[in-house]
């Protein structure tokens, strides 16, 4: 048993941060910069208050370099059916265009526009980046996109978009408001998860979200094809809604939760991922879960105190034991809180060289099988849907 322990940590202290960059995974939940993480005065910036003007580049590569797992960005269509990344219906709030619509300007237009000087004098000049140079961030950091449609028919040019800078659909999850824009969206990308946006200001489909849900409530969601909802995390999300959500295949994913207070009840109630402007705060509580010994780093110590009792009774809760999950057993959901957030700062070998090392362990074949998988999962071989037994 110690010769197979010891294989098996040899194989996973390589799965550094080079292999959960193509598939980026947090212990917890997914870690969403909100509107790029350009929200807020939360994080140091050259501006002297902090911060960073919303859907900008500045703010993209920030997010990326504290822990997003993916940004969220607002995208619209211009005069000239060019994809854009801007919140608002008209461009006065954040920038010196004054009311004037998106969609009323085009392309060339658009890149004149300011985005810098409403946030801090220190970004004048930012201009209104397109899809397509999002995306090449993204790319840069071997991240997704979280993309909100503003815009009720876009399907066709936001497809256009991203092929042209090389993304594929599953480096993609859309939020919309209609399933209007769900078609529109649908059609060209007929395998990316779409999620329903409830707005925490209206009603939208004159329902509000009940903290203790029937399971039928969350029915017409499965049946009108979307793959979870997305809602304000302070309106009140409880665990037994996350659960039933669950039970019917949808996953919650919650946002407008920009502090650790409002943050760790979100987790704890098992939410799927945390749309923040705080991006580090968050990425700081997931390390947490998957730092057993509290050293601030996890590796090697932490996965062999899972391993040493796996499969085994232990005080409910006891991280020491190998229970960060808390359920009284070192199992699958202990293991992945350390594989979410594993050893960052290792290069990993090629992946075929460690699936090889995997299937030359001895048994238990249950062991082999789970570090198989997860390997697959981690590096992006293995496709979504059938990842959801680790943490993404």
């Amino acid at each position: 048993m110690g010769e197979r322990i010891y294989r098996v940590l040899a194989v996973l202290s390589a799965l550094g941060v080079g292999a959960l960059a193509v598939t980026p995974l947090s212990a917890g939940v997914l870690n969403i910069g909100q509107r790029g993480t350009g929200f807020g005065h939360a994080q140091p910036s050259p501006a002297p208050n902090g911060g960073f003007p919303e859907n900008t580049i500045p703010a993209f590569e920030w997010a990326f370099q504290h822990g997003a797992d993916m940004i969220e960005i607002d995208i619209r269509l211009t005069a000239d059916d060019q994809v854009v990344v801007f919140h608002d219906h008209t461009m006065e709030r954040t920038s010196d265009a004054g009311p004037v619509a998106v969609r009323g300007l085009t392309l060339e237009q658009i890149k004149t526009v300011d985005v810098g000087s409403f946030h801090d004098p220190v970004f004048a000049g930012l201009q209104v980046p397109t899809l397509g140079e999002a995306a090449a961030v993204a790319q840069q950091f071997n991240r997704r996109l979280w993309l909100d449609i503003k815009w009720p028919d876009m399907g066709a040019e936001t497809a256009l978009a991203l092929a042209n800078a090389g993304m594929s659909q599953d480096q993609v999850i859309f939020n919309v408001l209609t399933d209007q824009s769900r078609d529109s969206i649908r059609q060209d990308f007929p395998d990316a998860p779409i999620y329903w946006k409830w707005d925490h200001r209206e009603e939208r489909d004159g329902v509000s979200p009940p903290a203790n849900p029937d399971p039928s409530f969350f029915d017409t969601y499965v049946n009108r094809g979307y793959a979870g909802v997305e809602l304000w995390g302070l309106s009140g999300v409880t665990k037994e809604f996350v659960d039933v959500a669950a039970s019917r295949g949808l996953n919650v994913v919650v946002w407008g939760t920009h502090f650790a207070s409002n943050m760790a009840p979100m987790i704890d109630a098992g939410v799927f991922g945390v749309v923040t402007y705080d991006v580090s705060e968050l990425t700081g509580l997931n390390l947490l879960a998957g730092d057993l010994n509290s050293d601030g780093f996890v590796g090697l110590e932490d996965l062999n105190l899972i391993l040493g009792n796996w499969n085994q009774a232990v005080p409910a809760g006891n991280r020491l034991l190998g229970d960060p999950s808390g359920d009284g057993f070192v199992g699958l959901e202990d293991l992945n809180q350390v594989l979410g957030v594993w050893n960052v700062g290792t290069p990993p070998p090629p992946v075929s060289t460690l699936l090889a090392q995997v299937a030359s362990i001895p048994e238990p074949a249950s062991l082999t099988w789970l570090l198989t998988g997860a390997i697959g999962c981690l590096t992006g071989r293995t496709k979504r849907r059938s990842c959801n037994r680790f943490p993404r």
